[in-house]
């Protein structure tokens, strides 16, 4: 097939790959003059519950995708009719991580953050397109001779490594469970795949427990347990290489600036160790001498105290600044906390406290319904804060006291001693005068004062969702976590958050992460948290997101 030429444009120049259903070769574009990859992969040979409708839709979305990390596919077609494919892509010169891999055994840690950075970024130019699934694997990445990454086969890369059992059989590592004969995925899928391919770049040691626990969470072989975001997982792992250990930015602070991530493979050499010894050596130096510079900034600091030159004004202004910074305290929501755990939270702060009562039909009684100033305000020591205890709804307790907090039941007429509160509008009937030996004139009670009154329990209050989105509007693919933690339940415990994202999915925790990826910009999403409690009473509360 050598020297044929393609479309009218390509003419094929020699073989770079090639299997039973699947050929690569180089080619030029004898339009532009330039070089290009034609894959062509026989017809035959599509995988097994992928429809040719949905294969010319993801071909067509993949030809639209465009980024500083992805290699384009400038355009597709049939060699004839019903015949084999043919794709045109970009050419890009240089060692696919595969083979850095299975050449080094593992990345420094910097380099495995800037292989993940290209990866997400490509998998976000595919969501843009509608690609929500490229079958990533170290195969798609590729490493240029000055250390660029860039992945190739966007999109459309998995259709043609299930038509080759050898392909297929190298990537499979990296395969999500739900892509198992070769059926198409979904965002999760390549999460899983990200998640394992950091575990194949990162050293044990480089990695945080907080990054091995989200990996083995976005590995989880069900999808709906998994990070829907691969931005997550490049947010921790950034988290665990640089701000975990400073000491591991020195490797990439000795980069050269320009020379991309992976300049450790200069002049296409892939090197047996990553890190050459003479870095690590340099690195250690460079550490000693820190530490002994750092010895005697702190051996001229002592001489200086020693003979009072940090004594002057500047010291003492100092001093006073700290010490009224340490006077004072930020305010915590108090608001649903009992009056005694209110108080003791404002006394371990150092603050004093003053207590009304008020009717609340949100908090039952003795909890707190409203605190001034608000949540957040900074306060120094001492200063009061006013709670308003509920007082129970409309006024009125499960134990029947009033509004000021005082005993509503009073004392029944016939006891020793006493004498009965009537109700409020009437007169209450004379007591025995002992003193005479007469007694009292009897009086008839009205029917109001016949009846005894009767301590009925509260009715239950529903809870109360109160839905936390981390971003309102923003350019797609939009990712958003969503938290219910400041949800409430006056008399209770809330049993249950569900998500409603607006776009179909449906989503079950206190704190969530979804993509918003709508293929017709802008959309707004309504956005409803619905909670439960365990009486099974419900409330729910909705945001406005806007995607463009």
């Amino acid at each position: 097939m050598t020297g044929e030429k393609l479309a009218g444009r390509y003419l094929l120049k020699r073989r770079l790959a090639g299997g039973r259903f699947l050929s690569t070769y180089e080619a030029e574009d004898t339009a532009l003059g330039t070089l290009v990859v034609v894959d062509i992969l026989e017809a035959g040979a599509i995988p097994t519950g992928l429809e040719m409708k949905r294969l010319e839709e993801i071909l067509d979305a993949a030809t639209q995708v465009r980024g500083a990390h992805v290699a384009s596919l400038y355009e597709w077609g049939r060699m004839d009719e019903d015949g084999p494919l043919f794709l045109v892509g970009e050419r890009v010169e240089g060692a696919s991580l595969m083979e850095v891999l299975e050449e080094c055994g593992e990345l420094p840690p910097p380099q495995a953050v800037e292989v993940t950075r290209a990866s997400v970024e490509a998998l976000a130019e595919a969501y843009g397109r509608g690609l929500f699934y490229i079958g990533l694997n170290p195969g798609q990445v590729v490493v240029r001779e000055r250390g660029e990454v860039k992945l190739v086969r966007v999109g459309y890369g998995w259709v043609l490594e299930e038509s080759e059992p050898l392909l297929a059989h190298r990537v499979s590592p990296y395969r999500a469970p739900e892509t198992d004969g070769g059926l198409e995925g979904r965002r999760t899928s390549d999460v899983y795949a990200l998640a394992a391919m950091i575990r194949r770049m990162l050293p044990r040691e480089a990695a945080s427990q907080r990054l091995m626990n989200l990996l083995d969470t976005a590995m989880d072989p069900l999808p709906r347990n998994r990070p829907s975001s691969p931005r997550l997982v490049l947010e921790e792992l950034e988290a665990s290489v640089f701000d975990v250990d400073p000491s591991r930015n020195a490797l990439e602070a000795e980069m050269k600036p320009g020379a991309g991530g992976l300049s450790f493979l200069k002049d296409g050499v892939v090197p047996l160790k990553a890190v050459p010894p003479e870095g690590r050596k340099r690195g250690k130096i460079l550490r000693n001498l820190f530490l002994v510079m750092l010895g005697g900034v702190a051996l001229l600091a002592c001489l200086a105290a020693l003979s009072g030159t940090l004594s002057g004004g500047e010291g003492r202004e100092a001093a006073v600044t700290t010490e009224e910074e340490e006077k004072k305290v930020a305010l915590p929501d108090l608001q649903g906390l009992t009056e005694e755990e209110a108080q003791g939270t404002l006394e371990s702060l150092g603050l004093g406290y003053e207590c009304r009562r008020a009717p609340s039909r949100l908090w039952s009684a003795g909890r707190v319904a409203a605190q001034e100033p608000d949540e957040g305000s900074v306060l120094e020591r001492g200063d009061k804060v006013l709670l308003v205890i509920s007082s129970g709804r409309e006024g009125i307790d499960a134990g029947g006291s009033d509004a000021d907090g005082t005993g509503g039941d009073a004392s029944h007429a016939g006891q020793a001693g006493s004498q009965a509160e009537a109700p409020s509008g009437h007169s209450a009937p004379p007591a025995r005068d002992d003193s005479s030996g007469d007694p009292a004139p009897s009086v008839a009670p009205s029917p109001q004062e016949a009846r005894a009154p009767v301590a009925s329990e509260p009715a239950p209050s529903a809870p109360r969702a109160v839905p936390v989105l981390s971003a309102l509007r923003g350019a797609a693919p939009l990712y958003v976590t969503m938290d219910a933690g400041r949800s409430h339940d006056p008399d209770g415990d809330i049993v249950r958050y569900v998500w409603h994202c607006g776009d179909g999915a449906v989503l079950e925790g206190v704190a969530v992460q979804h993509v918003f990826d709508p293929l017709v910009i802008p959309a707004r999403f309504q956005v409803v948290l619905e909670v439960f409690d365990a009486r099974g009473m419900s409330s729910s509360a909705s945001v406005t997101l806007e995607v463009y």
